[in-house]
């Protein structure tokens, strides 16, 4: 009887020792707890007053990070599946993000149509339209989903059924199109079959390209534009040193990050020459400014998601001036401002919803890959007290 009175009283026992910050979820899943809420002043309001006392509640609770810790565990090493819907665990207890219907586009269950094809076509044409009008270079790679890389990794029920997104705009762009683009998929692949049990080309419990993966995309970048510059030149091995980068890790979410234990490491060069001019918050719309005194290199815009920022120190060393934009917005007056002599899109991994019909009023998805990791909402910070925010 001891015992279980004892059990029913170790939360409460817990609030009163810990700290709630210590037992929040800032730490594992980098979004701030939610706020017990002040007195509804609308019917609405009132109504929503349960959900957020209950997201007040679930943030606060004593043995919080305990008590997920031991779902968590059980979940993945006794059931083999993933504590959230976010995420799949799939074969060697390898994690893929699950939002953004990212699995489906993957495995080409849910397929732009034709009109959506076309659609992106002219979009991404008036792009390119747009930059070349600037005296500049367009040149588009997108980052390429894990799943797209590690489809021997998913789960045995994720099997490939067509063409993905990706795939298909490829495809599209090819006979109709003279974009310049670079699909960066042929190399990460071939960069995969050095992995070892503590080198991946992306992160095995993760979203992001690991080191070795960005490096490879790195190179792929540089090397498609030197022959508009021929002065870039990829940096050679032991022009690099590896350090230790920031963890990505659906593990980490999970409070079981040392069940799962990654390196992270990361490409950096040995002797930097870029200098950061100016650094502002990434996201939404951040920018990051550097610069090299070469008078012989290229300004260059880079518009982004998270991938790009695990290269950023690389791919700055070869321009004169570079700006790095972390927004899904195309916006030729702030490109302008930079005056670049080359322009490059990474893309949008999901490419959703960009346009439903022809003629249809502009929209914009603020979506992420994890990216950029959204991963569960963290990246933007949404939390459960205001799910419609």
């Amino acid at each position: 009887m001891g015992s279980i009175l004892l059990l029913l009283l170790a939360p409460t026992i817990d609030a009163c020792l810990r700290d709630a910050e210590a037992r929040g979820p800032r730490a594992n899943e980098m979004r701030t707890a939610a706020e017990f809420p002040g007195t509804p002043e609308t019917a609405r309001a009132w109504l929503a007053m349960p959900r957020r006392i209950e997201a007040w509640f679930g943030d606060v609770l004593g043995l919080r990070d305990v008590l997920i810790r031991w779902h968590s565990i059980e979940d993945l090493l006794v059931f083999g599946r993933s504590p959230t819907e976010n995420a799949t665990v799939g074969r060697d207890l390898s994690m893929f993000y699950r939002g953004e219907s990212s699995l489906e586009i993957a495995r080409g269950v849910d397929p732009f149509s034709p009109a959506e094809l076309e659609a992106w076509r002219r979009t991404l044409e008036a792009q390119r339209d747009a930059v070349e009008g600037l005296g500049a270079k367009y040149l588009l790679a997108i980052a390429p989903n894990k799943e797209s890389i590690y489809p021997e990794k998913l789960p045995a029920w994720a099997e490939k059924l067509g063409p993905s997104r990706l795939d298909q705009l490829l495809a599209h762009l090819g006979p109709r199109s003279t974009i310049d683009a670079v699909d960066l998929r042929p190399a990460l692949v071939a960069a995969k079959r050095l992995d070892r049990h503590d080198d991946h080309a992306y992160f095995p419990q993760g979203t992001h390209w690991y080191g070795r993966g960005a490096l490879t995309a790195y190179r792929e970048i540089t090397t498609a534009l030197k022959p508009h510059f021929p002065v870039l030149e990829p940096l050679a091995d032991e022009e690099l040193v590896r350090s230790e980068y920031g963890q990505d890790s659906w593990a980490e979410r999970m409070y079981v990050l040392d069940r799962f234990p990654q390196s992270c490491l990361a490409f950096h060069p040995r002797a930097p020459r870029a200098r950061v001019v100016t650094a502002t918050p990434r996201w939404p719309d951040g920018e990051l400014v550097t610069e090299v005194d070469d008078a012989r290199l290229p300004r260059a815009v880079f518009l982004h998601d998270s991938m790009l920022a695990y290269f950023e120190p690389l791919i700055a060393e070869h321009f004169r001036r570079a700006t790095f934009l972390w927004t899904t917005r195309f916006d030729v007056a702030r490109i302008a401002a930079a005056r670049p002599d080359v322009v490059v899109v990474t893309g949008r991994r999901y490419m959703p919803l960009a346009h439903l019909e022809p003629g249809q009023a502009p929209i914009e998805i603020w979506n992420s890959p994890l990216s950029e990791t959204g991963v569960m909402g963290f990246e933007y910070g949404y939390t459960l007290d205001q799910p419609e925010a």
